[in-house]
């Protein structure tokens, strides 16, 4: 059947659809009825009657489906319609993000949003009197001394910092959990065969270990040095990239891998470093021995530690 005509039906879908109006029509109507007109929109609204024509009705398509405009769509509710158009809302999708703006994407967000970088650790600006006669005129003394005043680090003597000195490992567990202020804990046990209650470090090493910062090496490396597994080796020196992917670590920075390929000429995409030295320097933590060399390997020297330290954990 067909309706030409003037017509302003308030129209409610449903299998006994009611319509009022002036009509010259024989209206059957029927899963297959058509109507045709001049119309706005194409409005399929059930299996069994479509209507097209001069219509001005109220149409609430079902409670999932909400417009707002002036629309023209061919529009067919349910419980999966996606909207775009101009939309200002306050989108809220996930309790790890918060999107506020002009948008008009379909945004299926995740519990596994990262949004930004870990808060580095506030820091007090505290001054004291140097008793180290051995980092004066260094280019790293307001890192030392900074380190110093806070309590972070100190010397090999009551008068001595031995700024030149390759760091431990047992030293460089220390300075990084009271640089970042990682919470200290006391463990049921002691992880590492090597690292007793006893030793200086063993509170930071435990703490550090269970911050998942740091830990210990692998049953063949410690069959190697002779010790029991699993062991941590205190008293071996820390290389560079060894320090920097600790350091990257207990500052949880966005990570980054440079677009245009490796930094250093000595620290291939292939290196087992490598995404933490190019974090580390991206974000301005550490630095090259010269433009193109990081010699990962070399020992990393105490006043260096600080250095890095101070300017990943926020300065001073």
């Amino acid at each position: 059947s067909t309706f030409t005509g003037t017509v302003s039906p308030t129209y409610t879908p449903a299998a006994t659809a009611t319509f009022s109006g002036t009509t010259s029509p024989t209206y059957t109507p029927a899963a297959t009825a058509t109507f045709s007109g001049t119309t706005s929109p194409t409005y399929t609204p059930a299996a069994t009657s479509t209507f097209t024509g001069t219509v001005s009705p109220t149409y609430t398509p079902a409670a999932t489906a909400t417009f707002t405009g002036t629309t023209s769509p061919t529009d067919t509710p349910a419980a999966t319609s996606t909207f775009t158009g101009s939309v200002s809302p306050t989108i809220t999708p996930a309790a790890t993000s918060t999107f506020t703006g002009t948008i008009s994407p379909t945004d299926t967000p995740a519990a596994t949003m990262t949004t930004t970088n870990t808060p580095q650790v506030s820091v007090t600006p505290t001054d004291c009197a140097n008793p180290f006669v051995d980092i004066i005129g260094s280019v790293f003394y307001h890192s030392i001394h900074t380190l110093y005043c806070r309590g972070v680090v100190s010397g090999t003597d009551a008068t001595h910092f031995s700024p030149a000195a390759s760091a431990t490992r047992g030293q460089m567990a220390k300075i990084i959990a009271l640089g970042f202020g990682v919470p200290l804990v006391t463990p049921g046990g002691q992880s590492f065969t090597d690292v007793p209650p006893s030793y200086y470090a063993y509170i930071y090493i435990e703490s550090d270990f269970a911050a998942t910062i740091l830990g210990g090496y692998t049953q063949a490396q410690c069959a190697a040095a002779g010790v029991a597994f699993p062991c941590y080796q205190p008293e071996h020196w820390i290389t560079r990239a060894e320090f920097t992917r600790l350091v990257v670590r207990a500052s949880n920075p966005m990570r980054v891998t440079p677009p245009g390929g490796p930094t250093f000429v000595d620290v291939p995409a292939a290196y087992w470093a490598y995404i933490y030295i190019e974090t580390g320097y991206a974000h301005g933590y550490i630095h090259g021995v010269d433009g193109t060399h990081f010699q990962p390997s070399r020992n990393i020297r105490r006043d260096e530690m600080c250095h890095v330290i101070y300017l990943a954990s926020g300065g001073g």
